[in-house]
C-alpha cells in the first residue's frame, strides 16, 4: 500500500480500537524540519507516517498525534506485531498468577506506588478518505 501524504489532506485516523475520526495532514517527512524539532518528537518514522490534527468525534475538539503510519504500511505492522507480543506476553504473566489477580492489576499498584510501568503499545494509523 502506497500513499503520498501532502500537508492538508484530510485523512481518516484510526485510534483506540479503530475509531475512525477526521483528520487532517499538518507534517510529512517532506515537511519535517529538525532546526524546528531538536528532540526529533515530531519525526516521521517513514515516508507513509505523518502529524495529524485530529478531530474528536462527539466534542469536535482538535488534538495532534504524531508520526502516525499509513494503514497497512510496514511501520503499521510492526505496531500490530508489537501490540500482539505486549498481549501474548500480558496473558503468559497472567497465567502465572494467583487466581483472581492480574498483571494489570500489578501494574496499577506500582504505578499508584510511584514505580514506571511501561505504557502498552498502542497501534494508530490513518488512511486516505475513499
Amino acid at each position: 500500500m502506497t500513499a503520498t501524504p501532502q500537508v492538508g489532506t484530510m485523512v481518516q485516523y484510526l485510534g483506540h480500537e479503530d475509531t475512525p475520526m477526521a483528520a487532517v495532514v499538518i507534517l510529512t517527512a517532506d515537511t519535517y524540519k529538525p532546526e524546528r524539532d531538536p528532540s526529533e518528537a515530531a519525526k516521521p518514522s517513514d515516508e507513509t507516517s505523518v502529524s495529524l490534527l485530529i478531530f474528536r468525534p462527539v466534542s469536535g475538539r482538535p488534538y495532534v498525534r504524531h508520526n502516525v503510519p499509513l494503514n497497512g504500511s510496514e511501520a503499521h505492522q510492526l505496531l500490530v506485531e508489537a501490540a500482539a507480543d505486549y498481549a501474548e506476553a500480558q496473558a503468559a504473566k497472567d497465567a502465572e498468577l494467583p487466581e483472581g489477580v492480574t498483571q494489570a492489576d500489578l501494574d496499577e499498584s506500582a504505578e499508584e506506588a510511584g514505580d514506571y510501568v511501561a505504557p502498552k503499545p498502542v497501534v494508530r494509523a490513518w488512511k486516505p478518505l475513499a
